[in-house]
């Protein structure tokens, strides 16, 4: 039976992505791969006969009933077909909206040659903290980026990467920059994350290609042949292999592929856990979907940070096993897990779990659709992108809202670099008026 329901989901998922495909909503294209990359694998292990769907496993084992096990790829289906629906559906307009729609010609075109340059000075700082950052992490190992006394950023580094990601923004959305700057900055882009990516943050390294080509795709009118998407998923693909090869445990078992795709498939387990533990319940006092809007540093893995947060990761991987959440593991978080948390935080128990996780999934098509059909048109769209659209193609396994604390410090440094730009042009367009009136 667990075959059988694996394969029913297999053949759902393969016609809900082909729909998906004919759409004229790239980020929606885009966010498919990545579903399919996080809740493909764990049912596809099932039909080859090397995992049951019944016997999960992460930080504990559970045995789940043939119920649990339909339910959980029910709400998956669910979860995926509504995203596809909203999104191909409904198309918001912004251009309504004052706010939106500001002159973009006339901030792009003040702004790409000092931009360029500020941001070709800035990367060599940039450099020189991330190499000693990441030797860091690399000494005291990955996981102590979560655990409390492990190696942070610092406030100089901070600032500095803040700054470097915000002139990014503006640049990479800048119609008017030539091709050969828009590869200089997604070189040092990818640069920036291929160092955060040796010290163990593999999912970003993923986010920054996949966004570069997006952008590409979107605004500079790149072209996906067959071979840059074969080297595209190839890379994509390896990064997960390379979680699995570094651990010694795993050398000479013979099952790297196995483990590859029990790796990508971890955000799925957070639904059946959920629907398991009853109990789990009596953990939070509000939804976990509202953790991400918390104004709440990170310090670490700690009793005094669960007790602040409500964040689904943090609770979920404490619950399950508390002695790995204290050493900086975790279970992770995804969007599906959140509103299926939600269901049942609001009614006490499962049974409207399908409605809720529908009416979720459906406004999250809806917000992709917004995003990438008012992206080429409106200012703030264009701009908020970059931060935007990343955590799009990851909420399969990140939570449903963006992080407020990052988006707002990336808003107010975008604010201030749009009143520098406008004083430095008001002050050489004084300056150049007065010399010609002498």
């Amino acid at each position: 039976m667990n075959f059988f329901i694996a394969l029913c989901f297999v053949l759902l998922l393969c016609l809900i992505a082909i729909k998906a495909f004919q759409s004229n909503v790239l980020l929606l294209k885009f966010w498919v791969v990545f579903y399919i990359l996080f809740y493909l694998p764990l049912p596809l292990l099932q039909i080859l006969n090397l995992g049951d769907l019944d016997q999960i496993f992460k930080f504990e084992y559970v045995s789940l009933t043939l119920h649990e096990v339909g339910l959980w790829h029910c709400i998956e289906i669910v979860s995926f077909y509504f995203v596809v629906h909203g999104s191909s559906t409904k198309k918001v307009d912004l251009g309504s909206i004052s706010l939106f729609n500001l002159p973009i010609d006339r901030f792009y075109k003040r702004s790409v040659n000092l931009l360029f340059w500020l941001l070709i000075l800035l990367f060599p700082l940039l450099l020189m903290l991330l190499f000693q950052y990441t030797n860091a992490v690399l000494r005291q190992g990955y996981l102590s980026l979560f655990i409390d006394g492990g190696p942070k950023k610092g406030i100089v580094l901070d600032y500095v990467l803040s700054i470097f990601f915000t002139l990014l923004a503006i640049l990479l959305s800048n119609p008017y920059m030539r091709f050969s700057r828009i590869s200089v900055v997604l070189f040092m882009y990818n640069l920036v994350n291929v160092l955060l990516a040796i010290g163990g943050s593999r999912g970003q390294l993923i986010l920054a290609l996949a966004f570069s080509v997006y952008l590409l795709i979107k605004f500079h009118e790149f072209k996906m042949t067959k071979s840059r998407i074969l080297i595209l998923s190839v890379i994509i693909l390896f990064l997960p292999v390379l979680a699995v090869i570094k651990n010694p445990n795993y050398y000479g078992s013979g099952l790297i592929f196995k483990l590859m795709l029990q790796e990508l498939g971890n955000s799925s387990l957070i639904i059946p856990y959920l629907l398991h533990f009853n109990n789990l319940l009596e953990i939070w006092d509000f939804p976990a979907i509202l953790g991400p809007l918390q104004i709440l540093p990170f310090d670490g893995q700690s009793e005094a940070y669960l007790s602040r947060t409500f964040g689904l990761g943090h609770h979920l991987t404490a619950f399950l096993n508390r002695s790995s959440y204290f050493m900086g593991e975790g279970i992770g978080s995804s969007y599906i897990g959140e509103l299926v948390q939600l269901a049942m935080f609001l009614t006490g128990n499962y049974f409207f779990v399908l409605p809720i996780v529908a009416l979720g999934s459906y406004f999250l098509g809806v917000f992709i659709s917004l995003v990438d059909f008012n992206s080429r048109t409106f200012l703030v769209i264009r701009l908020l992108i970059f931060f935007l659209v990343p955590h799009l193609f990851f909420t399969p396994r990140t939570s449903y809202f963006a992080a407020l604390v990052p988006l707002v410090k990336f808003v107010i440094f975008l604010i201030v670099l749009f009143y520098f730009i406008n004083l430095i042009y008001v002050k050489i367009s004084n300056n150049y008026s007065n010399v010609r009136k002498k």
